[in-house]
Formats: structure tokens, sequence, C-alpha cells
């Protein structure tokens, strides 16, 4: 339940942010929010479940806030390096 929970809020962000080639911004607000979207519905549903937060705060602020960093840097790493979106430079930069 909570996954689909999250897959659906991520469809939203998906719907609302439209990544594309020519949106690098989209792109990096998306790989940084699904993590942290679906890891705050997780904790959110897990802490009603148990019927309250984890003792450690740092647990249930730093689980979200470390992921979506991570999906942010996995973001950074996907775009399109320089060559990539200029192969007539590459050419160039290749028979020199």
């Amino acid at each position: 339940m909570t996954l689909l929970v999250s897959g659906v809020l991520v469809d939203v962000l998906l719907a609302l942010l439209v990544p594309a080639k020519g949106r690098g911004g989209a792109v990096l607000a998306l790989g940084a929010l699904a993590p942290l979207v679906t890891w705050s519905v997780y904790l959110a549903v897990a802490s009603v479940w148990v019927g309250h937060l984890p003792a450690v705060v740092e647990y249930w602020t730093g689980i979200p806030l470390v992921t979506a960093l991570l999906g942010l840097v996995l973001a950074v790493l996907m775009q399109p390096t320089g060559s990539a979106r200029y192969p007539d430079r590459a050419a160039v930069i290749n028979e020199s």
C-alpha cells in the first residue's frame, strides 16, 4: 500500500514537472523529489502503524533528505555531457 501511494505521488510529480531533453531542471527536481516522497510516505505510514515517530530525530528526517540528495547526484550524473549535447563539436575535437 505504501509503495502504491508513493508511486502515485511520483507519477503526479512526473506529470507536473515533465522532465525532457531540454528541461534539465525538471530532471534534477524529479531526481531529488522522487526518493524524498517515497521515503517520506514510507516513514509516515510506518509511524502511523507503530503509533509514534522513531525516538531518534535524525532517523525520520535524515533518511528522506539523504535519499533526496543521492537522487539529485544520480540525476546530475545522468545528464548528457557536453559532447552529447553538441555532437558536431565532439567530431571536431576527435579529428584534431
